[in-house]
């Protein structure tokens, strides 16, 4: 239907159809922020798999991996992309229990909600950060069910605790040692600031 009304507009006004000039191309990273970056990426993952293997986490991979994926150069950001990632996981996770158990493990009706979290994962990957972690968990959560026979409830449990884990880390990490500006005058990078 978008795709529909889309080209009815473009055969309307042609001109709106048109592309939008190129935006500038951004000023590329000073070094000190990439460097101090990689360092504390490679701090959370370390210490996140490290964690991970001292509590014995099934699928421990899932705490770096998390831990990874929520940090970024400006602490607001990593705040904003943890709680977004906390979210949606909790969502996929009770959703895809809930289905799981709905349909009591029925092989060929978890086959079909994975198709269906799977596409709902790519044709939502532009939506929003949460809506696409729900997505992904609710996958996965879900082939762990099909290919172990059952178990919906643990491997929720653990892909919650692994993300939790991975999480509360690259936070952690992002409050411990935030990146300062080069400019003095800036505000200082904290939760809340503009990045």
């Amino acid at each position: 239907m978008q795709v529909l009304i889309v080209l009815v507009l473009a055969r309307i006004a042609p001109a709106a159809a048109g592309r939008l000039p190129p935006a500038p191309p951004k000023p590329p990273p000073e070094r000190k922020l990439v460097v101090s970056h990689a360092i504390r990426a490679a701090v959370c993952v370390v210490l996140a798999l490290a964690v991970a293997w001292g509590l014995g986490l099934a699928n421990s991979y899932w705490a770096p991996m998390t831990a990874m994926l929520i940090l970024k150069p400006g602490l607001s950001d990593t705040h904003t992309r943890g709680v977004a990632r906390f979210t949606g996981t909790i969502v996929g996770c009770v959703l895809a229990s809930l289905y799981a158990l709905a349909v009591g493990y029925n092989p060929a009706l978890l086959l079909a909600g994975i198709g269906l979290t799977a596409c709902a994962a790519y044709a939502l990957q532009k939506a929003h950060y949460a809506i696409l972690t729900s997505a992904v968990t609710a996958t996965v959560v879900l082939l762990l069910s099909l290919a172990q026979g059952g178990h919906a409830l643990t491997n929720a449990e653990h892909r919650l605790i692994a993300t939790l884990l991975g999480g509360v880390i690259a936070l952690a990490i992002a409050r411990i040692a935030p990146h300062r500006p080069l400019d003095q005058n800036a505000p200082v990078d904290q939760v809340g600031a503009a990045a």
